[in-house]
């Protein structure tokens, strides 16, 4: 689980953080001028003790940032009980569920029903962002509307999906398209044996039409003989799209709960 967290931080890195610490025992993420809490967090951490703690807040301060950490499963148990002593406070609409779907549990009949449901005034492509500038810039539009993305952050985005900082990461942008027009989109992240999921968004004038569902699905079915072990995907506690990958056979891995310090810098 911990490797998933690790290695998943590695994928954000390249499609958004500018600074990623890598420490045996924990990871900070890092990005510029940006007010979104999970941006600037620590991951997986292995240790509770209150040195190591301040080691990572720390390197908060510096940056004028407000600490926070990620509390997963496999955390120490006694973490919790030293950030609330620390004037650490839980951010309930924080919390992500993690899931997962193994390569070998893909249940292609289960898939078929979904892709079965295409309407024909809908169509479905995948594109490397560097292929279709008209395309991915209207990716990034669906996207920066639905998910209420700053401008900064979006240029910072499609500057670093255009980019080949890290060479050893493949991305594919998945759309559904209305009418010739992006109204969902996906983004899929591979590395390693594991592919990453993220930038889910369907255009508020369309959704609860079964669009992001079918688009997943046709991704799903696109990437099927390729070489990897399982997809990864992390949802808001609250977002839809938490029903979509159950529906389509993903299973829950396990909840993160973010916790940040109540301070005033």
């Amino acid at each position: 689980m911990r490797d998933i967290f690790r290695v998943s931080n590695i994928f954000w890195k390249h499609i958004y953080y500018d600074v990623l610490v890598n420490m045996p025992d924990f990871q900070i993420s890092f990005l510029r001028d940006v007010g979104r809490l999970y941006f600037n967090c620590a991951h997986a951490l292995q240790s509770s003790k209150e040195e190591f703690v301040e080691n990572i807040e720390s390197y908060f301060y510096q940056r004028n940032i407000t600490p926070a950490i990620y509390i997963d499963p496999v955390s120490p148990k006694s973490l919790e009980k030293v950030l609330v002593k620390r004037g650490y406070h839980e951010i309930d609409d924080e919390k992500e569920i993690w899931y997962v779907l193994p390569k070998k549990d893909l249940d292609r009949e289960r898939l078929a029903k979904v892709l079965h449901l295409k309407k024909k005034d809908v169509e479905f492509v995948l594109f490397y962002p560097f292929n279709d500038s008209f395309l991915l810039n209207e990716f990034l539009q669906v996207n920066a509307i639905a998910n209420n993305i700053e401008k900064e952050v979006l240029a910072k985005l499609k500057k670093n999906m255009l980019s080949n900082k890290n060479n050893s990461i493949e991305l594919l942008c998945g759309v559904a398209l209305k009418d010739k027009k992006v109204v969902s989109t996906n983004l899929l992240g591979f590395y390693r044996d594991y592919i990453f999921i993220a930038e889910g968004a369907t255009h508020p004038d369309f959704r609860k039409q079964g669009l992001y569902k079918q688009l997943i699905a046709n991704c799903i079915e696109f990437v099927g003989d390729r070489d990897y072990t399982r997809m990864v995907v992390n949802c808001d506690k609250n977002s839809f799209s938490n029903n979509v990958f159950m529906s389509l056979g993903f299973s829950k891995m396990c909840e993160r709960r973010f916790f940040q310090k109540q301070i005033n810098l």
